[in-house]
């Protein structure tokens, strides 16, 4: 799931930097891919975090798995 946001945010990144290639200056390109990949990280810690948790609360035995 971490990585799929990842890629997913990654490549509208490139496709906008493609599609916006005549039309926008280089500096602004940069800035939105900047925010993308803030974004994609930012994606990614969260789903990892989200996962430990889970991971955390199996291992207690507060979530039974069948």
């Amino acid at each position: 799931m971490a990585f799929a946001n990842y890629r997913l945010l990654q490549s509208l990144g490139l496709a906008l930097g493609f599609l916006g290639g005549t039309f926008l200056a280089v500096s602004f390109k940069l800035y939105i891919l900047m925010i993308l990949l803030v974004l994609a990280i930012m994606f990614y810690v969260l789903a990892e975090y989200r996962l430990k948790q889970v991971d955390a609360d199996v291992f207690h035995g507060q979530i039974e798995v069948n």
